[in-house]
This record gives structure tokens, sequence and C-alpha cells, in this order.
């Protein structure tokens, strides 16, 4: 072992994602796989950018296990507020939920379903479920999410 002490430091991120595909027909065991995203991978060192600096911090933001303490430190040098980042992560929350509504409804009109209330009022109540929200819960976050983005432009 060498007693020389290193002259510089490297940090690679590598993301990937996970996802089950049912389960094995012979074992019963969740049949799991991962993918990873080379084109997406992340060096950075003593050599690094500002810019490239900030990617990584924004990166770690995105690390949901990562500790309070140390979130609040990358946001800080950041100058992002937790209460921005918090509202951040709730519209991207809610947005997906959107999404797997209308997902939802789309499925129900190719099975030719018809349910009480409308295709709709059918597919909020079962993502709601699915949640483990409350229907009218699941409502007042679209209609916040939709009177947000009336109120910046967005849609």
């Amino acid at each position: 072992m060498s007693a020389e002490k290193p002259t510089g430091w490297a940090l690679r991120l590598i993301p990937f994602s996970v996802s089950s595909n049912g389960y094995d027909d012979t074992t019963g065991e969740p049949r799991v796989t991962s993918e990873i995203h080379r084109r997406q991978v992340v060096d950075i060192g003593n050599w690094s950018t500002a810019a490239e600096q900030r990617q990584l911090y924004e990166l770690l933001l995105e690390m949901e296990w990562l500790p309070p303490a140390l979130r609040r430190v990358i946001m800080a040098e950041l100058n992002l507020s937790p209460r921005h980042q918090n509202r951040r992560i709730e519209e991207a929350r809610t947005t997906t939920l959107r999404f797997l509504i209308e997902e939802r409804k789309q499925a129900m009109r190719a099975q030719g379903q018809r349910p009480r209330g409308g295709v709709h009022e059918a597919a909020v109540a079962e993502i709601a479920d699915q949640q483990s929200m409350t229907v009218p819960a699941l409502k007042q976050r679209l209609r916040r999410l939709n009177q947000r983005a009336r109120k910046t432009g967005r849609r």
C-alpha cells in the first residue's frame, strides 16, 4: 500500500432504473430487471466546472434517501428554498397523478366501460385509491396544479 496522498478525487453517478415484471412461473419469486442509463452518467472531479458541480448538486437532490440536513446544505449552496423545492416535487407528483388518470381513462374507454358518474370520476377514484388518497384530496391537488399552470401560463 502506497503512503502517497491522492492528488485528486473523482465521483461517478450512474443512474439506473429497476422494475418488476411479474413473477417467475417456476419459483414464484418476483422478476426484477434493472437498466443502467449510460448516456446520463455523470463524472465529476477536481477538474469539474462550476456548472458541472451545480448539476451534481441538483442530481443529489433527486435522491429521496438523502438525509434532510445534507439536503438543506445542498439547497443553500444552490440558493434554493426548501419551500420552492418541495413545491416542485409536489407539482411533479401531481402531474404524474394526472397522467395516470388520463392513462386509466383511455384504458376504460378502450375496454368499453361506461361507469356511473363518468369515466373521469371513475378513473380519479381508482387512482386515488391506488395512492391511498381520498378523492377530494386528489381533486384538490389537480385543481391547484391547474390554477398554478393558468397563473404562470404553463399547461
